[in-house]
């Protein structure tokens, strides 16, 4: 049986085409476009607490088919636990640009709970700005969800609105600052508002075409249902990693 050589100048080629096309800083907005005929690798590790035993992986990728339309596939959430990995659902997004970073998507998700598959579509808006010193990264969405039992869809089963925002900070070169302010309400009989903050850095290597994202999710900070109210810090870790190759010519 033959062995599958990859040769050295292909490898070298794979190392030329990667491109500092655009990219995210902050660790939850998306943010530009993926650009056309690149491909992004963008792995996502997180965890809600600090304990290694509960850490969830996204496997995420994106492609650019124009400067105005790409695509996202997370083709599955693997969350790990002291017994194992178990499979946490996946989701699709694609994405328009209709000029200056004012961005429509729409992420259809599919989580299992249970016996059951709940289903979500996620309209939402996204937008960037940045200068020399600053970035600004907003996502704006509606999350609406439905159950499948039965061979049917039920009514929708929750609503939720929120925001993704973050100020970027541009210490140095490779070396960039954010502090997200993540507000969201969920609506209907047990309605609440909660609101998270991630603060965390950016890190650019080979001037952006490598780049690494660990934030500090401190979990729903302020969370208010049913007339109360309670305030709670509960850090975990968000890392991703994030690169594009050129697939073709432009």
């Amino acid at each position: 049986m033959k062995r599958f050589m990859f040769p050295v100048s292909a490898a070298l080629a794979l190392m030329l085409t990667l491109v500092p096309a655009a990219h995210p800083y902050a660790y939850n907005p998306w943010t530009t476009m993926s650009g056309a005929k690149n491909a992004v690798i963008n792995p996502f590790v997180y965890t809600t607490s600090l304990n290694p035993f509960g850490m969830s992986i996204d496997v995420l990728g994106w492609y650019g088919f124009t400067p105005n339309f790409d695509i996202a596939v997370n083709a599955a959430t693997l969350s790990f636990s002291s017994s194992g990995f178990s499979y946490g659902g996946s989701w699709v997004m694609p994405r328009y640009d209709f000029g200056n970073n004012n961005i429509a998507a729409l992420q259809l998700k599919m989580t299992p709970s249970g016996s059951l598959m709940l289903y979500d579509v996620v309209p939402q808006y996204q937008f960037f700005w940045e200068n020399d010193v600053l970035a600004t990264e907003l996502n704006a969405y509606v999350d609406v969800s439905f159950v499948y039992a039965n061979t049917s869809f039920s009514s929708s089963v929750g609503t939720k609105a929120g925001l993704y925002a973050a100020p970027v900070f541009k210490l140095f070169k490779s070396l960039y600052l954010f502090c997200e302010i993540d507000p969201a309400y969920t609506f209907g009989i047990a309605s609440a508002f909660d609101l998270a903050i991630v603060p965390g850095i950016t890190i650019l290597l080979n001037e952006g075409k490598h780049q690494i994202c660990v934030g500090v999710p401190l979990g729903n900070v302020l969370h208010v249902a049913g007339g109360s109210t309670t305030v709670s810090v509960t850090p975990g870790i968000a890392v991703w990693y994030w690169t594009a190759i050129e697939t073709g010519k432009k």
